[in-house]
């Protein structure tokens, strides 16, 4: 697809954290609004916003590192922090930004499925575009199809090219904004009457999302 997003003839800038950088920024000011809707600290959560987005980084590196290919950086040690050139795995990601968020939130003696309901909505709008980003670098393709909605990818990205693959970004965008739906009209009322509890919506999410990725 588009690996790199030229701005000149000498500048260009990569594709797929060009589009992270702006997926966090969404997610912050999104952040904003549903804090004042819950009327909860807005200095927690540009708290959180910081820790999720060091611990979501470190633990998505961290975990390609040691679980894809432990051996090839064990050869090769300083490609640890060569970090633009890819190698995330977002359940890494996943584990070591709630993990701290969770002791944050446990020291400062806030109420965690308060917390956990607001970013419910959040999370499925960041990995949208964390998957639109993939579609863009051509990482996380999948196999090879006869299907006329095939991707075939150029030379340049991490996907073989000249041959059509199944578009895994887009199923799981597809996947993400029917998650984001099902919470947002839950939270409104439109889908499940009974009377919901606190963290109901956030493990709403969890399961519409591991829906997705099973599938």
């Amino acid at each position: 697809m588009y690996p790199v997003l030229w701005l000149g003839n000498d500048f260009y800038l990569p594709s797929y954290f060009t589009v992270i950088a702006l997926a966090y920024c969404l997610a912050i000011i999104y952040l904003y609004f549903r804090t004042l809707k819950y009327q909860q600290s807005l200095l927690v959560a540009m708290d959180l916003a910081i820790i999720i987005m060091i611990g979501g980084f470190l633990g998505a590196r961290l975990f390609h590192v040691i679980y894809e290919a432990p051996g090839y950086y064990f050869e090769n040690p300083l490609d640890i922090f060569k970090v633009w050139q890819g190698g995330f795995v977002f359940y890494g990601g996943a584990f070591f930004a709630i993990t701290l968020s969770l002791f944050y939130l446990k020291r400062k003696s806030q109420d965690i499925l308060t917390w956990l309901d607001i970013f419910a909505p959040i999370v499925p709008v960041t990995y949208f575009w964390g998957r639109f980003a993939t579609l863009l670098s051509g990482s996380g393709y999948g196999k090879a199809t006869t299907l006329p909605w095939g991707i075939v990818y150029p030379p340049g990205t991490e996907a073989p090219s000249g041959v059509a693959l199944h578009p895994t970004p887009i199923y799981a965008m597809i996947f993400e904004a029917s998650a984001f739906l099902i919470i947002y009209f839950s939270e409104r009322g439109n889908f499940f009457k009974v009377r919901k509890k606190k963290g109901d919506l956030f493990f709403l999410m969890i399961i519409c999302h591991g829906f997705g990725r099973l599938i």
